[in-house]
């Protein structure tokens, strides 16, 4: 008899809970677009007084090497006495938004969505001439609902590149020392973004519901992923860095490095604390009818 009303009054108070804790609807699907750009204005390379050095950059493109090859922004071509060159990497390297922006729908929850792409071109250039040291990559997230537009992002992080020295060495902090590096570092004026070991993410609300934001996921086995780098191989890219998310590509390749999200829906404090209320309300019951069944 006691056993038989101790499981009543729990099966009660878990549904209240459980009724409390259901107010909020979660949205199963969400529509997207997301845009992705480098900021010219912000993009710097090393100074070379070499004649042949020449540096392009644009909101899809960088380029830098010799100007042996010249580049074609207009074809993400390379030319050569008027021709397009054989070899399209010649003297140079790149890095381009072949994919500026991706559209779709994304789960709550479920897999991660990778929908922009861009490509390092790792090629041996020459000491003398210009190099890439830093852009910023403005990355820009619309989330909608039934067509409703219900949360813009509009983020900017910092890249540091470093054009590794072509020694046929394999013993450094990242393995191959020829491997160029990058890395990812968030706008310090965007407080709003977190960090852990999965890289950065953002929260926001709607509907009553908090959800996660995670950047840089990644589902494609084909392509480099942007994930946690070693300290000692972020203090090589920039030596004032000490934590970085970030990369690294192979020398002589192009390189596709896929910018993926995933979003799920984060439990609030207060639907924890309503749990824990709840469930301490049917304790103060259980043992208020002990009481009274004992006597």
């Amino acid at each position: 008899m006691k056993k038989e009303m101790i499981r009543k009054l729990l099966a009660v108070g878990v549904l209240a809970c459980a009724a409390s804790v259901a107010q909020a609807a979660v949205v199963d699907t969400w529509e997207y677009v997301i845009d992705m750009s480098w900021d010219v204005g912000q993009t710097n390379f090393t100074k070379s007084t070499d004649p042949i050095s020449k540096a392009w950059k644009t909101s899809t493109v960088l380029s830098w090497g010799s100007d042996q090859a010249g580049f074609d922004s207009s074809s993400n071509r390379y030319v050569m006495d008027g021709q397009y060159a054989s070899n399209p990497w010649y003297a140079r390297s790149s890095l381009i938004i072949t994919k500026p922006q991706g559209k779709g729908t994304i789960d709550t929850n479920g897999n991660a969505e990778v929908v922009n792409m861009f490509v390092h071109t790792n090629n041996a250039i020459y000491a003398s001439v210009s190099s890439l040291t830093e852009t910023v990559m403005n990355v820009s997230i619309d989330l909608k609902v039934d067509g409703v537009t219900v949360k813009t992002f509009d983020d900017h992080f910092q890249v540091y590149f470093y054009e590794t020295p072509n020694t046929g060495k394999k013993d450094c902090a990242w393995g191959n020392c020829d491997d160029d590096l990058f890395a990812f570092v968030v706008d310090p004026s965007f407080t709003d973004f977190y960090k852990d070991d999965f890289g950065y993410y953002k929260l926001f609300d709607h509907a009553g519901v908090t959800y996660r934001v995670d950047y840089f996921q990644n589902k494609n086995d084909s392509s480099i992923a942007i994930q946690q780098l070693d300290p000692a191989v972020c203090s090589a890219i920039n030596k004032d860095l000490t934590s970085c998310l970030g990369f690294q590509t192979l020398e002589g390749k192009q390189n596709q490095i896929w910018f993926g999200f995933s979003i799920t829906a984060v439990p609030e404090p207060e639907t924890y604390a309503m749990l824990l209320a709840g469930l301490g309300l049917v304790g103060v019951v259980v043992r208020r009818r002990r009481g009274m069944l004992n006597h």
